[in-house]
């Protein structure tokens, strides 16, 4: 179908509370809902003019959602962004720790909306509102983003052997750090039996895996890449940094 135009109706999870808002670092992360309508080209001059006036007389496409990272706003407050984006959602701390790896495109001070879905079926639809998408998150939040993420999920698949014994490894290890510091903080005042016995050491690399967080240079194989998810953003000027599997595009 071809549309004359795309609408949008927003929705945000952020709210104000007077003397603790300061604290909460997710009021610098926005969760924003879209509702997405079309207007067919084919509809009379009166039916468009009413469905402009009224978006909702459009046709329902679906939703597009995320989250807006307002960087210039943590900086300006003192904030750390990706500690931010990390107090958010796992899946926003995992593209941002992506984006800013060394030379990443992602800087501080820089505004990102990063996709966490996109369920509109029409493929016309897509490719209009990935174009119009920086247009529309100003409309909404009077915030123009400097970079736009979408981290498209891989192809159901088991982990691999050496990644499923890197995960338990690492919760043993967890667990082991997370028993010392209970005993010395709550300590029990009996001898510890295993006193001599092998100390297991939790490493960052390991803290992160047990707490769901992306290490540096963490990816998943080419053959899981969902190609029919990743191709309407590869045709909008998208494109994968490194091989991190986050697509971006800088907002000219």
């Amino acid at each position: 179908m071809t549309y004359e135009h795309i609408c949008t109706v927003c929705k945000t999870s952020t709210k104000h509370i007077s003397d603790l808002t300061a604290e909460m670092l997710h009021i610098y992360t926005p969760y924003i809902l879209m509702e997405v309508y079309g207007i067919p080209a084919d509809w009379d001059e009166e039916k468009i003019d009413a469905a402009i006036d009224d978006t909702v007389s459009g046709i329902p496409l679906g939703r597009v959602e995320g989250y807006l990272v307002l960087g210039a706003a943590i900086e300006r407050s003192g904030e750390d962004l990706y500690e931010c984006c990390d107090s958010t959602s796992e899946e926003l701390e995992n593209a941002v720790s992506a984006l800013m790896e060394k030379n990443g495109p992602l800087k501080y001070a820089m505004n990102l909306f990063h996709i966490a879905e996109m369920n509109i079926k029409d493929p016309e639809a897509v490719e209009i509102l990935l174009e119009e998408l920086p247009a529309m998150i100003f409309t909404h939040m009077n915030v123009f983003p400097d970079i736009i993420s979408f981290n498209p999920a891989p192809l159901p698949h088991e982990p691999s052997k050496l990644e499923q014994i890197q995960r338990d490894l690492a919760m043993i290890a967890y667990n082991e750090a997370n028993k010392k510091l209970e005993k010395q903080i709550f300590g029990d005042g009996e001898p510890d039996e295993e006193e001599d016995a092998p100390q297991l050491t939790l490493s960052p690399e390991q803290l992160n895996i047990a707490m769901g967080k992306r290490n540096e240079g963490e990816s998943y194989s080419e053959e899981y890449i969902d190609k029919e998810a990743w191709q309407p953003f590869l045709d909008a000027g998208y494109e994968e940094w490194r091989r991190t599997r986050v697509l971006y595009k800088m907002v000219d």
